[in-house]
């Protein structure tokens, strides 16, 4: 059971806030829950809204049929008429609001209850979820225990106010359904179809960026540095405010070029460190990405991705920036790129993102992109305590005490991973960063076989990392091959990356439901990639690679690094690049026409 409720109006008006307070009062009911926030890049005027979706399993994805459409202003309805169906219902003020179709149409008096109250627009969104409430016929007491938590740093005035508001949707929506006997038997049907659920299990409501921060603190992070950019300014102040505590250092910076280069800072002494960005920044960061390279710096890079190129759309979601973070960097370096899907591998690969960073001493990338960063997604709480508990952090050989005399920091392996002093801790050891290519003993060289020495040691890591060999029987935490999904029989593949995970395993479902038997490959390790991903591509089957850019990006790197051909032919790709998320109607719509 699928249920999308959205609220929409104007920007600045407090949607994405109270949307995400109904998120959390679903999940309360027992459910889980998915939202989506679309707004522009002003802090007042234009066009907003919070979609939510309401399921009794897991879910983390959105549809097209909207069942309750909540449009405070004419654009608001305009814009989702045609995701309306018979069944819908559109809460509106007809004073305001003109609305036509074949649709449940119930007039709510906004704009009277607001004069009523003397209340600002911003309030008035709550009388959106009292309303919501009596529909559903759920306990109104619910939501008077969110108001108390939402607004009880403002005082018992703005308390009661807001609680006067809820009480005035609820209270006209239960006298609309006592007055029209016609919609009876349909309100009845959605209260039992969203009867809130008896055995609860205990929740967490988390967007990528919170999965993020959450894995970043069990991790035993240090320092985080960051410039605000959107999508992935939240990190930087969910992270500041935890400050006080997990001890951890969180600096606001002047640009991202200063980020990335405190960030070093503080991992050079041996303080496991993260920054955070977007594409634009990202660029910034490049030089030091390289920089990170050469001198063997952990160092874990988090990338929200949003549409570019340049300013793009700030605000709106793509997957564009795949070949961008795989080739960023001037020179020859190993790095790591790693792409979750849902909040849950957000939060597995965050803790493993710090690990492989020390382990190999390299920089790693996490994509994310705007619909994970942002949205909320309910996840059980004996998951994440699951991880947690079984999580144990593995620092490679970052040391506090040497045994070497002299200390050789970048001393040749047969695994091209030196032993990592701290600095300061052991005398009389002193050692360079060196961002120059140098010697064992980090002094600066020139000579030609030395400088090839140095180049193949480092290069060494990534054979390590794909589990080429052996390296001393000793088992390195490293690649993982992409994950399968659906039906391993079916001829038809349909191949992600990322965040469109959530989106092709539902539309495999509803193919499945069509009796359309489909496979899926979802790749969260998506830089380097193994040779044994070769022997999962079937000659004799067929893949379609699922993006949310223009160009295939994946299947450009797959071609490139393993000489598969996939993503040639926009007929074998679903693509979407207009900075709206895919939805699972996109795929079997396109799948139906392409296969």
């Amino acid at each position: 059971m699928h249920y999308t409720w959205k609220l929409s109006g104007e920007a600045g008006f407090g949607i994405t806030s109270i949307g995400y307070a109904f998120t959390r009062l679903c999940t309360r009911q027992g459910f889980y829950a998915f939202d989506y926030s679309e707004f522009p890049s002003l802090i007042r005027g234009g066009f907003t809204s919070h979609e939510l979706i309401i399921s009794d399993t897991p879910v983390s994805t959105l549809k097209h049929d909207i069942d309750l459409l909540i449009a405070l202003r004419q654009d608001s309805f305009d814009r989702d008429k045609d995701r309306l169906t018979p069944d819908s219902i559109v809460l509106y003020d007809d004073e305001e609001v003109k609305v036509s179709g074949d649709f449940i149409a119930i007039p709510m008096p906004y704009r009277a209850i607001k004069l009523k109250h003397k209340a600002y627009q911003v309030m008035v969104n709550t009388v959106s979820v009292g309303a919501t409430y009596a529909l559903l016929g759920w306990d109104f007491t619910q939501v008077q225990e969110m108001i108390i938590e939402d607004f009880a740093k403002k005082g018992q005035g703005v308390i009661d106010f807001n609680e006067a508001l809820a009480k005035e949707g609820f209270e006209h929506m239960n006298q609309f359904k006592i007055q029209n006997v016609k919609f009876k038997s349909g309100f009845e049907a959605l209260q039992n179809r969203l009867k809130p659920i008896a055995n609860k299990k205990e929740k967490l409501v988390m967007t990528g960026n919170d999965a993020f921060s959450y894995a970043s603190v069990m991790a035993g992070v240090g320092a985080y540095t960051a410039y605000p950019m959107s999508p992935a300014s939240s990190v930087l102040a969910t992270l500041a405010a935890w400050q006080p505590k997990t001890g951890m250092v969180v600096r606001h910076v002047e640009d991202e070029i200063s980020a990335i280069n405190q960030a070093l800072g503080f991992s050079f002494t041996g303080v496991r460190t993260a920054t955070g960005t977007s594409g634009g920044g990202f660029s910034l960061m490049v030089e030091g990405v390289s920089y990170a390279g050469i001198a063997e710096i952990p160092i874990v890079i988090f990338i929200a991705q949003r549409p570019g190129p340049a300013t793009g759309l700030p605000t709106w979601t793509a997957q564009a920036d795949l070949l961008c973070a795989v080739h960023a960097g001037h020179g020859e370096f190993p790095k790591i790129v790693l792409a979750p899907g849902d909040v849950r591998e957000m939060i597995e690969l965050t803790t493993k993102a710090y690990d492989l960073a020390d382990i190999y001493q390299t920089p790693v990338i996490i994509l994310s992109d705007k619909l994970l960063s942002e949205s909320h997604e309910s996840v059980d709480l004996e998951i994440v305590r699951k991880i947690q508990t079984e999580y144990v952090p593995n620092r490679g050989k970052i040391v506090s005490q040497t045994s070497q005399s002299p200390y050789l920091r970048y001393r040749d392996s047969s695994d091209g991973i030196s032993e990592l002093l701290i600095p300061g801790v052991q005398s009389p050891h002193h050692w360079q960063a060196n961002s120059y290519e140098h010697l064992e003993d980090t002094h600066t060289t020139e000579v030609a076989s030395e400088v090839v020495k140095q180049s193949d040691k480092r290069a060494r890591k990534r054979h390590v990392y794909l589990g080429d060999q052996d390296y001393l029987g000793e088992r390195y935490l490293g690649f993982e091959m992409p994950h399968m999904y659906g039906d391993s029989s079916a001829p038809i593949v349909l191949v992600c990356w990322g965040g469109t995970k959530s989106v092709v395993c539902a539309a495999h479902a509803e193919l499945a439901r069509r009796d359309v038997h489909v496979g899926v490959m979802h790749f969260t390790h998506v830089y380097p990639l193994s040779s044994k991903v070769r022997d999962l591509f079937d000659p004799l089957k067929r893949y379609i690679l699922v993006e949310n850019n223009s160009e295939a990006q994946l299947g450009t790197l797959l071609r490139g690094e393993l000489g598969i051909d996939i993503g040639r032919s926009k007929d074998d790709c679903i693509l979407k690049y207009d900075g709206r998320p895919l939805l699972i109607e996109d795929i079997v719509i396109r799948f139906t026409s392409i296969s």
